[in-house]
């Protein structure tokens, strides 16, 4: 195998050229430039110029939009890279010329007619000579499913609500199964309930390479009724870098006591608060849950049969219709369980830290509202169970047998396109090999309750007011140890139901290859849920596979561009169609986040970017990842500690991370670039640091 090197090129500028300009309709060149090397550009550490330039001529069709960069990369003479600081005076400056604006885009120009497609290309500028470093198809066009650009779009769009849900792409048909649901009971809604006039008109969600986003006035205008104090801790994961004053930036509700704001919650809360308020969406979820087992078994029957008798495509669709029915009831209860968790829990860690005396209160605190039985734990212990077993013994094939009964509809990710366990055995059959073949810790039940309680009251309870404070924190603690379970609960029963209507579209899929509407069953994850429901209602097949097959197509692109570039692919936040630079510090040798599982770790970095990976993990190591979902938590014995960009204190990542007594530290912009592969460190998830080598070693 040849190696290829490359000598560096001393770069006065650089950047990409996009023949097909995003934002632009596809009728002019977009360049992005940067003093220096192009790493600044790359890792998002500057905000770049932008200029536009006609795909004719190669002349600017509109004034350049000026970018801010203080620093430049540049060669170092001792090797690698060094920044230096750009003169005031240079900044105000372009940095490219309109002559070297036209080399470029006549440049991008020739390589699409080369190609025969629209490329994205990187290029490098050094004396008087344009270097052009790659060039490759752009993977997303405008017109795509995948990509969905607005008109004149400034707003900002953040993905802090839907990275740890959707951390990969998303396919057609599973995005707008969720979304129809989503986007109405989570956001809309909501926005309605509190008197947003035009609430019903806004645009809401969007995707960018395939990847959602939600437009952040949603965050905004939700968050700016809470005060300050009352604020959710994890409410900073919508804000670019946690900038949760932002909210303030929007008009609507002028104030607590605007009378339209008042007027619409009464009238919209007053009449049911079993579905809303802390002292009762617990208890309404404990009579939902026995009554969604009831109809998802009687469901699940249903289904087998209709597929065992060949039924049509209609009485399919009609039982889908009646699982997304479950859905949306089960949908409208658990957005408000997560935010009666999120504002209970945020109070009870606001109150601990004011009153307690004891610096150990805190963990005390979090680990009465541990060791809670919650089926995602459950599962992790399941795996641990068979690992204990020999895997030739009849005991284990019962075990595995009834794992799979229990949870063989999970899946690594929400959106149907990616199988559940049962059709996954391989994977459950890893996990039990690696728990068995390496030192482990399984999450356990809480112990030791009266004596963490005892730690809590004698550090809160002197005097009167003492006396108080206790009576208040019990209740919230109570509260909290009522509701930290249910979001891992409520996933699991989500999951049941979006498995199934997985097995009725596949069962859609093979009626309409036999119809001669798709080339093979699986083209079905590629079309909208309305466009199936087309097929459905109209047949026909003149369309649906081409559709199919170019989406298909994109969609592995996309896939395979997370795989190699995951912080271009899926940046934190956008504005309007281009990703939203943040101006983040220089990485030190300690990187600050928010501790979401108290404890501190030592171990060797490995960064993981999908479920996918998980193979790679070995007992010891630190997880790094942009997020972490439940499906990855089996492996969290093996860990030593857990590093996330995103996430919070009620991800789901950071709730199992504490049953395993996991040190966890999440908010870290950046965290997976910045930190490297076998890098060892430290991670104290008490106080929500990650000490890199030399920090490490001499605490």
């Amino acid at each position: 195998m040849a190696v290829l090197v490359q000598e560096m090129v001393p770069a006065e500028a650089a950047g990409v050229a996009f023949s097909h300009g995003p934002g632009s309709g596809g009728h002019d060149v977009l360049i992005e430039a940067v003093r220096g090397l192009g790493e600044a550009l790359v890792s998002g550490q500057v905000q770049p110029d932008r200029y536009t330039a006609s795909r004719e001529t190669g002349d600017e069709a509109a004034p350049p939009v000026p970018g801010r960069q203080c620093t430049r990369a540049v060669l170092s003479d001792a090797g690698g890279l060094a920044a230096v600081d750009v003169a005031e005076a240079e900044r105000g400056q372009r940095v490219l010329s309109a002559e070297q604006v036209r080399g470029i885009a006549r440049a991008v120009m020739k390589l699409e007619v080369h190609f025969g497609q629209a490329q994205d290309m990187e290029w490098a500028w050094a004396g008087d000579r344009l270097y052009v470093l790659q060039s490759r198809p752009i993977t997303a066009r405008e017109d795509s499913f995948f990509n969905t650009p607005l008109p004149e779009d400034d707003r900002v769009w953040t993905s802090g609500f839907l990275n740890e849900r959707f951390p990969v792409p998303v396919s057609p048909l599973g995005w707008t199964l969720i979304n129809e649901l989503l986007e109405r009971l989570a956001f809309r809604e909501p926005l309605r309930y509190l008197g947003l006039a035009g609430a019903e008109n806004l645009t809401l969600t969007r995707l960018y390479h395939g990847h959602p986003y939600v437009n952040l006035f949603v965050f905004q205008t939700l968050y700016k009724v809470f005060p300050d104090r009352l604020l959710p801790e994890d409410a900073y994961r919508y804000f670019p870098q946690g900038r949760t004053e932002l909210r303030h930036d929007v008009g609507y509700p002028r104030s607590l006591v605007d009378p339209r704001f008042l007027w619409s919650m009464l009238r919209h809360f007053v009449p049911d608060p079993t579905s809303w308020s802390p002292w009762h969406n617990y208890r309404r979820w404990g009579r939902f849950a026995e009554e969604h087992a009831r109809r998802h078994t009687a469901l699940a029957q249903e289904t087998t049969n209709l597929i065992g008798r060949d039924a049509s495509a209609g009485e399919l669709w009609e039982v889908i219709g009646r699982l997304q029915e479950l859905n949306q009831e089960l949908l409208a209860l658990h957005r408000w369980t997560l935010t009666c968790t999120d504002v209970v829990y945020s109070l009870q860690r606001r109150l601990v830290r004011s009153w307690a005396k004891d610096v150990g209160a805190l963990e005390a605190s979090i680990a009465l509202v541990t060791g809670l039985p919650n089926r995602s734990a459950e599962m992790d212990r399941a795996v641990h169970h068979l690992a204990a077993l020999d895997e030739n013994s009849a005991a284990f094939k019962v075990e595995m047998d009834a794992f799979f009964q229990s949870y063989g509809h999970r899946s690594l990710y929400l959106d149907i396109y990616h199988p559940p366990l049962s059709a996954r055995p391989e994977q459950v059959r890893e996990w039990v090999s690696k728990v068995r073949a390496e030192s482990t810790r399984a999450p356990v039940p809480g112990s030791a309750l009266a004596e963490q309680m005892e730690l809590l009251r004698s550090s809160i309870q002197q005097g009167w007011s003492g006396r108080l404070k206790w009576w208040t924190l019990r209740h919230l603690l109570s509260l909290t140890r009522e509701y930290m379970p249910l979001r891992e609960d409520q996933r699991y029963a989500w999951q049941k139901v979006l498995a199934l209507q997985r097995e009725l579209f596949l069962a859609i899929g093979a009626r309409m290859v036999r119809a001669g509407a798709l080339e093979n069953l699986e083209q079905v994850f590629f079309l909208t849920k309305s466009e199936v429901a087309v097929w459905v209602k109209d047949g026909g097949h003149q369309e649906f596979a081409r559709v199919a097959a170019g989406r298909e197509h994109e969609f592995q692109r996309l896939t395979a561009e997370h795989q190699t570039a995951p912080e271009r692919s899926y940046p934190p936040f956008l504005r309007g169609n281009r990703p939203l630079v943040e101006h983040a510090g220089a990485a030190g040798t300690v990187l600050q986040g928010h501790g979401v599982s108290p404890g501190r770790g030592r171990g060797r970095v490995l960064i993981l970017h999908s479920a996918a990976e998980l193979s790679r993990v070995k007992a010891g190591d630190v997880l790094v990842a942009p997020g972490v979902d439940s499906a990855w938590t089996p492996v969290f014995g093996l860990l030593n500690g857990l590093v996330l960009e995103h996430g919070g204190q009620l991800s789901h990542a950071a709730v199992i991370a504490r049953e395993y007594g996991l040190p966890a530290v999440a908010g870290i912009e950046g965290v997976a670039s910045i930190l490297r592969d076998g890098e060892p460190v430290l991670v104290d998830g008490t106080l929500g640091v990650v000490e890199r080598a030399g920090a490490a070693e001499a605490t």
